[in-house]
């Protein structure tokens, strides 16, 4: 297909990405990780000699990993050119992004909690960027001239697209031990792929209460992040203003614990509140 196209690109699911959160560092990171699998996708796009129309950048350079580009899971573009093979690099591309974030929060896993090992079957089998990401995909021909219809045309269409999800069945049998363990706390949709006799020490270190439970994705969004200590938890937001009137009264009453303090931060278990 050859022609001068409008292309829309929905990506999710957002309910993954960002809703499913017990701490405010998992729903930022969520969204930390949908815009950077979006930005991956624009960039494939940009490549393939797309005019970026949302985001609107002045170069590729603004798609690059990590950058401070913040972008939406909607991207729209106009692209004369193959639109099919433009689609599926964008979809490759975001794939290979999503792919390098969950690596990365093996890696951490086994960084931080060694000896225990995650579940190898339930990780691989929630390993699965064809079941993680959605990526819905449009294109109308446009001839340059009435971008208003264009564009009314695309998001009919995207709108129609995502109304015809496509679901895909279980894979497992009902005797097969998955179906027995605890589901995630984040969202109760998968099972866990943590192991069973999980210390408490490391639990602490994953930011986990002694019952909680982490699928796949839960464990993506606690690890793969790079700088936690950003992120205030909601017990300290709660507790601030006796933090505040205790200060007040005595600037000096919390001298005796910041030594202890700072050793728990050095052994992983507690962040500094720098948000």
């Amino acid at each position: 297909m050859s022609s001068h196209s409008l292309i829309s690109l929905s990506i999710g699911p957002v309910q993954d990405f960002i809703a499913s959160a017990l701490r405010t560092r998992d729903l930022w990171f969520g969204s930390h990780m949908l815009s950077e699998v979006s930005k991956a996708a624009a960039r494939a796009l940009h490549d393939a000699g797309a005019t970026m129309i949302f985001p609107s950048v002045a170069s590729g350079k603004e798609l690059e990993p990590d950058t401070s580009l913040n972008v939406a899971n909607r991207v729209i573009a106009s692209l004369q050119g193959d639109v099919h093979r433009a689609i599926e690099d964008a979809r490759h591309a975001a794939g290979t992004r999503l792919q390098g974030f969950i690596e990365y929060a093996r890696g951490e896993f086994g960084r931080r909690v060694r000896p225990a090992t995650l579940r190898q079957p339930q990780w691989d089998l929630q390993n699965d960027i064809a079941d993680l990401l959605e990526i819905y995909a449009v294109a109308v021909a446009w001839d340059g001239q009435d971008y208003v219809g264009a564009r009314e045309r695309l998001d009919r269409l995207t709108n129609a697209r995502k109304n015809t999800r496509c679901f895909s069945q279980p894979l497992f049998d009902a005797d097969d031990a998955r179906g027995r363990l605890p589901k995630s706390s984040l969202d109760g949709r998968r099972e866990t792929v943590l192991p069973k006799d999980l210390s408490r020490l490391a639990r602490r270190k994953l930011r986990m209460s002694d019952n909680e439970q982490l699928d796949l994705m839960g464990v993506v969004k606690r690890l793969a992040g790079k700088d936690p200590d950003q992120f205030t938890p909601t017990t300290r937001i709660a507790c601030d203003e006796w933090v505040q009137r205790v200060w007040l009264a005595n600037d000096q009453a919390f001298t005796p614990i910041i030594p202890l303090l700072s050793r728990l931060v050095d052994a992983g278990l507690v962040t500094r509140v720098k948000g």
